[in-house]
């Protein structure tokens, strides 16, 4: 089973793919992240996964217990979440925004 958490919780992108994995056999949404509707449940902002799930929102992080993290943030806030929170290296990084888009480790910094 793949454990994932979703930055970005609340926007479009986030939606479109909790909806592909909510029901993935091999995938557990960990959390989902965004801090202005935290506490809420993920349907109040996504209808369309009404019966799909119970999960809420969470404005906490917790990179230990996953193995992938989707960003799904808005234009300029990946890289400053990347900056700001340690991901451990055996976690995978999908960017589903444009702000880091190299392969690898390298910070946003480096890729300017």
């Amino acid at each position: 089973m793949i454990r994932a958490g979703i930055i970005g919780g609340a926007g479009y992108t986030a939606g479109e793919l909790i909806r592909l994995l909510v029901n993935h056999p091999e995938v557990e949404i960990a959390w989902v992240h965004s801090v202005s509707n935290a506490g809420n449940r993920l349907t109040d902002v996504h209808g369309g996964l009404y019966g799909d799930t119970e999960l809420c929102f969470t404005d906490t992080t917790d990179m230990n217990y996953i193995d992938v993290l989707f960003l799904c943030s808005a234009h300029g806030d990946s890289c400053k979440f990347l900056e700001a929170n340690p991901v451990p290296e055996s976690v995978k990084i999908i960017d589903l925004a444009q702000d880091f888009r190299e392969i690898g480790r390298a910070s946003c910094r480096e890729r300017v």
